[in-house]
């Protein structure tokens, strides 16, 4: 009887873990630094599409490969840092560019802004680019959710717009596509473990 005790115990210890409450939201303002190495050259055309805010950008190498976002640092003219991963701490590369960026600054961001969220239950969801994916009646698929072990022709995405507080809150969605249009399976409200904008 002890032992059978001590095995529940344990196990809804383990189960704990990853889904202890959360009491805030971390949100984290990206602002990589520059590496050294690797080098593409290249140019930006415009401010971020995934992340429009001050210091990213979109931008393009000699080889017609797309970056988006790329950031800028205050103090440096002739480079920005592209394909930087905040999650897996990757640093990215450095991208030469070969005439100034379009403007200064670019434009403030919004309050819930969010390139790259991270769920609860630590699921990762990343701003999607591309042509918007609406669900009729309910909303916009922003993100897209690497969940594991969906079924096949379901997909992962969280709603556009989240409320803000001491914990964000989103909406997440399981959705499928019927004859080219986007259908809700299942909606459900979810807390914010991480931000990253």
């Amino acid at each position: 009887m002890i032992r059978k005790t001590f095995k529940i115990f344990i196990l809804f210890w383990v189960a704990s873990i990853g889904f202890a409450q959360i009491d805030e939201t971390k949100v984290i303002d990206v602002k990589p630094a520059i590496p050294s190495e690797p080098v593409k050259e290249g140019v930006c055309w415009d401010q971020s599409l995934v992340l429009p805010r001050f210091g990213a950008w979109s931008c393009v190498t000699a080889n017609k490969e797309n970056y988006d976002p790329c950031f800028s640092q205050e103090n440096v003219t002739d480079a920005v840092v592209c394909d930087v991963n905040p999650v897996k701490k990757t640093a990215g590369l450095k991208l030469k560019l070969a005439q100034p960026l379009p403007f200064s600054q670019g434009m403030a961001a919004l309050p819930d802004q969010a390139w790259i969220v991270e769920l609860e239950d630590h699921t990762i969801c990343k701003v999607e680019a591309g042509p918007q994916k609406i669900i009729e009646n309910t909303g916009t698929i922003a993100f897209v959710c690497n969940e594991a072990g969906l079924s096949s022709g379901v997909n992962a995405g969280l709603l556009a717009g989240f409320e803000l507080g001491p914990v964000w809150q989103g909406h997440f969605v399981h959705y499928s596509v019927e004859n080219e249009i986007y259908v809700a399976n299942t909606i459900t409200q979810v807390s914010i473990k991480t931000v990253w904008r």
